[in-house]
């Protein structure tokens, strides 16, 4: 018998697609909300409430989906901004590279 052909679903993008001049998908810096740490990441959703405009971003420095206001976007980010955010990634790479490094350890102490 033959196999049946799956249909794909279509996801309903989540929020609005375009607020503020900012769109889903476009590259920003921002600084979290609650906690006004930096992160940059693309815009993933875009969501409007009685007091605040938000955005969900996929952090390329936290790997994971972050939420910030709409007014905390650095529009322009300086060296200071990027270099903040470089060192952040540099330093869970060295992290990595050591755990790797025990895990190695352990590996060939037993062996």
């Amino acid at each position: 018998m033959a196999r049946r052909k799956k249909s794909k679903v279509k996801k309903k993008p989540k929020g609005l697609q375009e607020l503020s001049g900012y769109t889903v998908g476009q590259y920003v810096y921002a600084l979290s909300y609650p906690n006004q740490v930096i992160i940059r990441g693309k815009i993933d959703a875009l969501f409007k409430t009685e007091e605040h405009e938000f955005m969900e971003i996929i952090d390329d420095i936290g790997t994971g989906y972050r939420a910030a206001l709409l007014s905390d976007v650095i529009d322009k980010p300086t060296s200071k901004h990027i270099n903040a955010a470089n060192s952040k990634i540099a330093a869970k790479m060295r992290k990595h590279e050591r755990e790797q490094d025990a895990k190695k350890a352990k590996i060939k102490a037993k062996g």
